[in-house]
């Protein structure tokens, strides 16, 4: 989850499952592309989609072979979750998400 517009540095790389040039903003949003990159049951992946009308962005849409969809927030700070607006902000992406009918997770530094 991101702020939109993130106004700090960027990594750029070439995913072919994400059909070119992304800007990573964390090396965790990094470590997962890879990840989703070399993973066979993902067929693609999304990064940095808008949400709640385009103030803050989900950081993963990735789509699998067995065509389900799930979405992912990387969240570097494990302690930020406790915060009241960012576990707020959160819980309104996951909301929106499922009412799409798409799954929603995180994915959180270890």
């Amino acid at each position: 989850m991101q702020k939109y517009p993130y106004k700090s540095r960027t990594i750029k790389k070439h995913y072919d499952k994400a059909n070119g040039v992304v800007k990573l903003y964390s090396d965790l949003q990094y470590r997962f592309a890879d990840y989703l990159e070399s993973e066979a049951e993902v067929v693609s992946f999304e990064v940095n989609i808008k949400v709640l009308s385009g103030d803050y962005t989900t950081d993963f849409l990735v789509t699998y072979k067995n065509g389900s969809q799930i979405a992912y927030d990387c969240i570097s700070d494990k302690k930020a979750i406790f915060r009241n607006k960012y576990s707020a902000t959160l819980d309104q992406i996951k909301t929106e998400w499922i009412n799409k009918g798409i799954e929603w997770s995180i994915v959180i530094e270890d």
